[in-house]
């Protein structure tokens, strides 16, 4: 893993439930896990405007494009660029810091090395919000970044169910990836390498927390410090029996790394 993610195990046992146990799980239901707001509206990826107003002169054969949503919903674009003097490694990256479309301004271009580039604050558009430490870092597998948002949790990404899942920034931006940095909207789920439940067997399953990008492997995650250490996340493993019953048992997330 990278970094310290906020990652969650449950030690799931696969196996047939007593049928009083399904009831109460039933009965229950996630409606009893903490009154939770099942209304919150998802950004609809397929809706957001690709379009780019102003770029500077590019000067790698293959530049790269990635696309970060800000605001609770999703309102605000802010496109980045990587840029090389060749075909790599990248050491030039343009940030639309104002979110207006044009990446041609000064304080939007900012050289790395070894593919890190560190812009460190960075105001929200149309807000008074600075977020902090904000790094964008490019390897050949996946793209990397992280910022504390307004200052203190740090939210990073990307991540997937796997390590191979995990995605760069792509070839042009209609093929860009849409990343959801920040802690304010309802956070989603995203499992990581916890195989096959099995009859029988005991296996891990493991949980970020965070937001949804686009598509497989943009999830931006919280950090393992972001719940107090008391916090506890409640899970319903939903399931059906050998009569082909459904099943429902309520466990906790407890263990993070």
């Amino acid at each position: 893993m990278r970094g310290a993610a906020l990652l969650l195990v449950l030690a799931v046992f696969a196996a047939a439930q007593e049928e009083e146990e399904g009831a109460a799980g039933e009965e229950g239901g996630l409606e009893a896990l903490g009154g939770l707001d099942w209304k919150a509206k998802p950004i609809d990826f397929a809706k957001v405007d690709r379009t780019i107003k102003k770029l500077p002169e590019l000067k790698s054969e293959k530049p790269l494009y990635g696309l970060f949503l800000f605001g609770v919903e999703g309102e605000t674009r802010v496109w980045a660029v990587l840029d090389a003097k060749g075909t790599g490694p990248y050491d030039l990256l343009y940030l639309d810091r104002n979110a207006d479309g044009d990446l041609t301004a000064a304080d939007e271009r900012f050289p790395g090395e070894g593919g890190k580039f560190s812009i460190g604050e960075f105001e929200e558009p149309g807000t008074d919000v600075v977020h902090t430490d904000f790094t964008i870092t490019w390897t050949k597998e996946s793209i990397r970044y992280q910022m504390r948002w307004a200052g203190g949790p740090v939210t990073m990404g990307c991540y997937g169910p796997t390590r191979e899942t995990y995605v760069n920034f792509g070839p042009a931006p209609k093929e860009a990836p849409i990343f959801v940095p920040g802690t304010e909207r309802p956070f989603e789920f995203e499992h990581w390498m916890s195989g096959t439940l099995k009859r029988g067997e005991t296996t891990d399953f493991k949980v970020f927390i965070g937001n949804k990008g686009d598509r497989t492997g943009a999830f931006t995650c919280v950090d393992d410090k972001f719940l107090p250490a008391g916090e506890r996340v409640l899970v319903q493993l939903v399931c059906r029996d050998a009569a082909g019953k459904e099943q429902r048992l309520t466990a906790e997330l407890a263990e993070r790394c």
